[in-house]
């Protein structure tokens, strides 16, 4: 008589049997698609190339936006069953140098020194350029699809070609217009793709809307598209390598890998709001006019000190020390911040571009970026900016990590004062003249009326 314990081992076996059977027949089966992957060794449970053809991501604009297009095109490949091909990152300032802090600054970035590729190609169909461009690929589009042609200028024209990838005169730009992740929609985009292998498609807030801002909901809201945004969200980890530039760098600079820390994000928008908060005097008209959040400047002080004081609060009671405030914000601005805080007694911490260059060897924006928000995704508690991409990269990686919604919010009342403009095509009006009073004149009296039974 076979004992429990003999039947449990038994059953086990057969359940790891299975599975491996089921990777060697997913395998075998990614060879007959024709798709040649040359893959590195140890790459064997990674999820196989699918039949339905490769999305190629078109993304614009800098790393945070590039990142939010990319889990769109993660949303796409599992719904459209095509192979989703990981590609370098551009920093934003791709052709200045300059901008991006020196030397060196403006080489593309490798995904893998970002996120952990291994981790995501175990979780969904993806494969490398490199790895496409081994097994034969020419880097040639079949096809390039968009909704609307927002993205398609000739300056991100010129930065998709960056990443050695091409179209020709007769390659078909497809404009789908609309899409609202239907089953119609997703059927006519399925359609329209099907004869084409190659897939480019520009994504940014297309396939999800608000994903790049603070507003998207983070929770499941029954949408097919915005709730697959948050499972692949999930198989989006950080790299080992910016994990440990991370780890050194609160290790040293925010009290220890454990100690408490208040993360925000201060960021006024648009780019050139930056001129405004480096004049002095502040010109609060000026900031209306030109910026979206022109308000932030007058309440983010106060407001951070509010959560400041309540981390305090809180960690004092667990023994944990005094928390440290973390800052992401552009360096030009960081003068302005300091000072800022110092008036409430705050003392910022940021993440210097020293500090990146000693852990990477060279400066770069865009890379010290993407150093911040994982920095800020640690956090005890984060407060951003509600109009930015990276605020919003924060929020979803927390959220993938499982942190509380209750340790994550935005600056409030920051939006700009309503300008009222003037139409320059209107044409000047002439001052109206103030009217002259004239000699005010007696009523005039009515007829007196005789009564109806008077004189008949």
């Amino acid at each position: 008589m076979v004992s429990w314990p003999q039947h449990a081992a038994a059953l086990a076996l057969l359940c790891m049997l299975w599975v491996l059977a089921c990777n060697t027949l997913a395998e075998a089966g990614a060879g007959d698609t024709g798709a040649q992957v040359v893959r590195a060794p140890g790459m064997a449970k990674r999820i196989p190339v699918l039949e339905g053809g490769f999305i190629y991501p078109m993304l614009p604009f800098g790393p945070g936006n590039q990142l939010v297009g990319l889990r769109e095109a993660l949303v796409l490949g599992r719904l459209l069953r095509r192979t989703v091909v990981i590609h370098q990152i551009l920093p934003l300032h791709f052709k200045d140098e300059a901008a991006e802090g020196g030397p060196g600054g403006t080489r593309p970035l490798d995904f893998d020194q970002l996120y952990d590729f291994d981790r995501l190609s175990r979780q969904q169909s993806v494969a490398t350029q490199e790895e496409l461009l081994r097994g034969g690929w020419s880097g040639r589009l079949d096809l390039v699809g968009s909704v609307g042609k927002r993205f398609l200028g000739a300056d991100n024209l010129e930065r998709f070609r960056r990443l050695n990838v091409t179209w020709g005169e007769d390659t078909p730009f497809v404009d789908f217009h609309v899409f609202n992740c239907s089953n119609a929609s997703l059927g006519h985009m399925e359609a329209q793709m099907r004869p084409y292998k190659y897939a480019g498609f520009a994504l940014y807030q297309t396939a999800v809307p608000d994903t790049g801002a603070a507003r998207f909901r983070l929770k499941e809201t029954g949408h097919l598209c915005h709730d697959l945004y948050l499972q692949v969200s999930m198989t989006l980890v950080r790299s080992p390598h910016i994990l440990n530039i991370a780890k050194r760098f609160r290790e040293q600079r925010l009290g220890g890998a454990n100690a408490p820390y208040l993360a925000v994000h201060v960021r006024p928008y648009e780019d050139i709001c930056f001129d405004v908060w480096t004049q002095e005097p502040f010109n609060s008209t000026r900031a209306d006019e030109v910026c979206k959040n022109g308000n932030l400047y007058r309440v983010f002080q106060n407001q951070t000190l509010v959560y400041m004081r309540t981390l305090e609060r809180r960690v004092k009671t667990s023994g944990a020390g005094r928390p440290r405030l973390f800052v992401m914000t552009h360096p030009v601005l960081r003068p302005v911040v300091t000072k800022l805080y110092q008036q409430v007694d705050l003392h910022p911490v940021y993440c210097d571009m020293p500090d990146l260059e000693a852990a990477v060897g060279h400066r770069s924006l865009s890379l010290l970026g993407v150093l911040e928000e994982e920095v800020a995704s640690q956090a005890d508690f984060f407060l951003g900016s509600h109009v930015s991409s990276m605020t919003a990269t924060v929020l979803q990686d927390r959220f993938a990590r499982g942190k509380s919604p209750n340790s994550t919010s935005v600056f409030v009342d920051t939006l700009s004062a309503p300008v009222k403009r003037k139409d320059p095509r209107e044409a000047p009006r002439r001052p109206r003249r103030a009217p002259t009073r004239s000699p005010r004149k007696a009523p005039r009296k009515a007829p007196r009326r005789a009564p109806r039974n008077a004189l008949r």
